[in-house]
């Protein structure tokens, strides 16, 4: 049995192939398509309540109806703390935004356009070359065993903040896949999250949550696979023999054509 779920189906292309007899894949297309998946689920759907339910800041991070929130809207503490850090990686390799066109409305004004009263006197990023210029998609594994300390999904997700900064700045255009996947009794469940499109600016509160946050991983991820009675093969070996399985270099991906894949670890 493979199945394949959610709004952005083609986003399964990107996880591993596994040889799981049982195998059920989730693709999203943003990370709220995440939350209004979830919210869509019945209560006959659950197989198991603990990751919506319970009580548990230190592993969770934050309740259910938090991740709902944070899961649309960001998490905007988390964005601060990922933008510190990320400048701190950055000032070791300082780059500059291409800015390519004059026009009414941009991001750095030129004096003497302006003293001349020419209207264009503002430099912009030239967004039609933005959009032709090759994509390298990052795919990070968001995961983590229960060992491991919240702080460090921050400082993973600083990385990739910074990795962006430098690829776009390079020219390219950088496309921000979260991926996890998990198994348990023989049975597979694998989800893709879009967490920034290529062209688009970075949504750093987005990208914060998405991959800096432990609730996006320990509570939405989780309870994408307990919300479906697909996966309930899982339940006989909960609740600490589900299996985390790291998306490494040595991956099997299929990558679309015309697109670079690089897998974070």
């Amino acid at each position: 049995m493979r199945l394949i779920k959610g709004d952005a189906p083609s986003l399964v292309d990107l996880l591993p192939t596994m040889r799981n007899p049982s195998q059920v894949y989730y693709g999203f297309s943003s990370i709220g398509a995440v939350a209004d998946h979830l919210e869509s689920r019945r209560h006959r759907d659950w197989w198991r309540l603990d990751e919506r339910d319970k009580e548990d800041h230190h592993f969770y991070g934050c309740t259910y109806a938090t991740a709902l929130h944070m899961a649309r809207d960001g998490w905007s503490e988390g964005a601060d703390r990922v933008a510190a850090l990320r400048d701190k990686i950055t000032a070791t390799r300082p780059t500059s935004r291409r800015l390519a066109q004059y026009a009414v409305a941009g991001a750095l004004p030129n004096v003497p356009r302006y003293v001349a009263g020419n209207p264009k006197h503002m430099l912009r990023p030239d967004n039609a070359q933005a959009r032709n210029r090759p994509v390298l998609t990052l795919v990070n594994h968001m995961g983590g065993l229960a060992g491991v300390d919240r702080d460090c999904f921050v400082n993973k997700c600083a990385v990739v903040a910074a990795l962006v900064d430098v690829i776009e700045d390079a020219g390219f255009s950088c496309n921000v896949i979260g991926v996890s996947q998990s198994q348990a009794n023989g049975h597979l469940v694998g989800v893709a999250v879009n967490v920034k499109e290529a062209g688009q600016h970075v949504d750093l509160p987005a990208l914060a949550f998405g991959l800096g946050h432990v609730g996006m991983f320990r509570r939405l991820v989780f309870c994408t696979r307990t919300s479906d009675r697909d996966n309930q093969v899982m339940r006989r070996e909960l609740p600490d023999a589900i299996a985390d399985i790291m998306v490494t270099l040595e991956a099997e991906l299929t990558a679309p054509e015309g697109v670079t894949v690089i897998v974070l670890c």
